[in-house]
């Protein structure tokens, strides 16, 4: 065989093993990791050049490992051919070329430099940075076209923001290296909840309305001592004849001069700090900022129209990324909403079960995406107005009746599955309880634990 021909597939070998290395490591590398890399190795310019157009390397490198794959199966034919006379060439002695030429590919460009790629990620970018440069100027005038079709291609299938994409991308790299055992469960999580903070809206976490604990401006001391230790809280608002109208918010630490003596002096209206104001769509990575900047801990959130939808602390912020955050005042046995079953097809649920458990439990098909995220706040939806106890409402899949409904809240739910969702579920459900339980005793649908009757029995 010609000596310059095997050079030739030697060279063409290592210069396509280099290129699908540099691009496996493009891909992988993170936008962090890199910054780190180019500023300890003090790149400046070249650095920065580089994480501006990322992509563009990407595609660069990606076109000659291209031409390299095409070059090095020409070169293989070309040898294959150097073995026997060219007129005699056979199918088979296609074939083989083929596998041959597949074969070194695999190996070269990608086992080898998949290694390569993963173990060294960021030498391989710092050190083919020139390189790179190089690339991306042969082949800017293809570069240009390709990100004239990408935007083509993205528009015509009408495919979310590039920053939506790379959210669910990472959201999804954080579950792999959870499942590979990478990242600590605990630590994944917090990162999950870091990655979705900044586009959850205060509504989603505030306390609503109806569960506002508050003390009302005309209150005398006695009412608010009685009001303080039932509540339990440290910040409380104080409100003048409704919640639409919060003067302020009271610390309870303001009024332990006046615990143990006389009401005389006390003026509740000048002990108040002015909270924040702010809208239900509001961002709660811009609330938490503002509380750093205000030193307010507490937030009333108004609607459209002026009035009072809840209040949101500096706590209710936090516990989106660490979860639940339980002082010593507070019961640390707080129950979740329950949904139990009465019967085959019948359920009882809470007013505060969320939609989408009701969906993934019953299989009914409930909008997700409406103004709402409760069954209370379905029906709600539905009626209009609150409805009360004993009224009903129907769609094809359920017969929803009222148990328990106060002046502003909906309670308590029955629900009745009925036609062809009834008799699916009625062949997927287990036999009803033992008949040694006590009669009526109802599965917990919100664990896969055994019901406790006692307590199913006293919350209905």
């Amino acid at each position: 065989m010609n000596p310059t021909l095997v050079l030739s597939i030697l060279a063409t070998v290592a210069a396509t093993s280099y290129c699908s290395s540099l691009n496996l490591a493009l891909v992988q590398a993170s936008r962090a990791g890199l910054e780190e890399e180019l500023e300890s190795r003090d790149l400046g310019a070249r650095g920065k050049w580089l994480l501006e157009r990322l992509m563009e390397a990407s595609h660069a490198v990606a076109f000659f490992r291209t031409v390299g794959r095409v070059v090095l199966f020409s070169l293989v034919l070309v040898a294959f051919e150097g073995f026997g006379d060219a007129a005699r060439i056979t199918l088979s002695g296609l074939a083989g070329t083929a596998l041959v030429s597949v074969a070194l590919i695999w190996l070269f460009t990608s086992v080898l430099s998949s290694a390569i790629a993963r173990h060294a990620t960021y030498t391989v970018i710092a050190t083919g940075l020139p390189l790179l440069r190089a690339m991306v100027i042969l082949v800017g005038p293809l570069l240009a076209a390709v990100g004239f079709i990408d935007e083509v291609v993205r528009r015509l299938s009408g495919a979310n923001l590039r920053e939506d994409e790379t959210e669910e991308e990472l959201l999804h790299s954080i579950e792999d290296h959870k499942r590979e055992g990478e990242i600590d469960p605990v630590a994944a999580t917090l990162l999950q909840r870091a990655v979705v903070f900044g586009q959850t809206t205060v509504a989603s976490v505030m306390t609503p309305r109806t569960d506002i604990e508050a003390i009302e401006l005309s209150d005398d001391l006695d009412t608010v001592r009685a009001r303080v230790a039932g509540i339990a809280h440290s910040r409380i608002p104080v409100y003048e004849e409704s919640l639409d109208s919060i003067k302020g918010i009271l610390h309870v630490r303001d009024l332990v001069g006046y615990f143990g003596r006389s009401a005389e002096g006390l003026r509740l209206g000048t002990m108040l700090r002015e909270p924040l104001r702010i809208p239900e769509t509001k961002l709660v990575g811009e609330l938490l900022r503002d509380f750093q900047a205000s030193e307010v801990h507490m937030a009333i959130v108004v609607d459209e129209y002026g009035g009072t939808s809840g209040i949101c602390t500096i706590e209710d912020v936090l516990e989106e990324i660490v979860g639940e955050i339980h002082d010593e005042h507070e019961p640390h046995d707080e129950q979740p909403p329950v949904m139990v079953r009465l019967e085959p097809n019948r359920y009882e649920a809470e007013g505060r079960v969320p939609i989408t458990e009701i969906n993934e439990r019953l299989g009914l098909s409930l909008p997700e995406d409406g103004d709402f995220d409760t069954i209370a706040g379905f029906l709600l939806d539905r009626f209009g107005r609150v409805p009360q106890k004993g009224e009903r409402d129907e769609i094809p899949e359920a017969v929803f009746e009222i148990l328990s409904a106060g002046p502003t809240r909906i309670d308590k739910v029955r629900i009745a599955l009925r036609g062809d969702l009834a008799e699916r579920r009625d062949d997927a459900e287990p036999d009803a309880p033992d008949a040694t339980a006590p009669a009526g005793a109802p599965d917990l649908l919100s664990s896969g634990e055994e019901p406790d009757v006692a307590e199913v029995e006293r919350r209905r």
